[in-house]
């Protein structure tokens, strides 16, 4: 039994296919391409997968050697530009009329009960599927606020979908991936060109100095990975200030309006008691005569003698009221 089993694990290991290197071509619109996998048995079943960039590999083709089960997979069944080329030793896709959407990487892989190979990987470029990627250089939010940042994206004459990363580089850290999401839902079709105008969004909700940095929107579509120059986001601080001082101000002008208007008051009030007190005055003085007393003070030495310095003499007087 044992000796069964690894004869049966050392023929499939020997009869894997062999690893050959991935590949790149280049090809222009419009070009014819054929992508080659050849094999040199016959038990194992083949697939092709694509994968775009940013995306999950998609079946192309589904072949069992010997068997009538086989053919193309999914959207790829009703393209009449896809064609396999199934022989005895290969195992071929063809692609005709080459379109920008056609940029990915292409899997040829095979399978058994026992394990799972890639035999082959060719990585397409397609030239002429140009895009355009631009952001706003700078945007300013006070704190608290929201704010949105955009990014435009013109996918000229690609067909594909486009899918968008986010990107945030601050000083405390490196640039890292925020946000990816992609789709028709905010694409929009625009009839001054022929090209196709896409417009993606990052809310920010309550803008902190945590938040500051440089975000990068990076689109992946049809073979190609373009950044934008990135937006710039920064906290206006200095309006948070300017708020502050105003009301500050605000309120030290009130302060001093109210203590102007309390000693106003208060003046208006002293000045009204002191005119009652000087009517009373005037008029006991008018009602009652005065008598007017004399004094003179001596001073008087122990010794009974008039002091020589006659300065120490004074003349005091005082009046009492009748």
């Amino acid at each position: 039994m044992y000796l069964l089993i690894f004869l049966h694990f050392d023929a499939v290991h020997a009869s894997r296919p062999p690893r050959r290197k991935a590949v790149s071509v280049t090809v222009e619109i419009g070009d014819a391409l054929t992508l080659q996998c050849p094999h040199e048995f016959q038990i194992y079943k083949y697939y092709w997968y694509k994968q775009s960039l940013g995306a999950l590999p998609r079946l192309v083709s589904n072949i069992y050697l010997g068997a009538d089960s086989q053919g193309l997979e999914n959207e790829f069944r009703a393209d009449a530009r896809f064609k396999l080329g199934v022989e005895k030793d290969r195992n071929h896709l063809n692609i005709s009329d080459i379109r920008p959407s056609d940029s990915a990487t292409y899997f040829c892989t095979t399978s058994s009960s026992m394990n799972f190979e890639f035999v082959q990987s060719v990585t397409v470029f397609v030239k002429g599927a140009a895009m355009v990627v631009r952001q706003a250089p700078l945007e300013d939010v006070q704190p608290g606020r929201p704010a949105v940042l955009k990014c435009s994206v013109h996918t000229g004459s690609c067909e594909e979908l486009p899918r968008v990363h986010w990107f945030r580089e601050s000083e405390e850290s490196a640039a890292g991936v925020l946000y990816s999401h992609g789709g028709d839902d905010r694409c929009e079709e625009t009839t001054d060109r022929p090209t196709n105008s896409c417009v993606y969004s990052l809310p920010i909700h309550n803008v902190s100095s945590e938040q500051t940095g440089t975000y990068y929107c990076a689109v992946a579509a049809c073979g190609q990975v373009l950044f934008g120059n990135g937006t710039k986001l920064s906290v206006e601080a200095w309006k948070a200030s300017s708020e502050i001082l105003y009301i500050l101000t605000g309120a030290l002008m009130l302060t001093t309006s109210l203590l102007f208007s309390v000693t106003f008051c208060l003046c208006c009030k002293n000045s009204a008691e002191s005119h009652e007190r000087g009517s009373a005055s005037s008029t006991k003085a008018k009602g009652s005569p005065k008598v007017v007393r004399y004094a003179a003070i001596e001073q008087v030495t122990e010794n009974g003698r008039r002091p020589m310095d006659e300065t120490w003499s004074e003349c005091t007087y005082f009046s009492v009221d009748q």
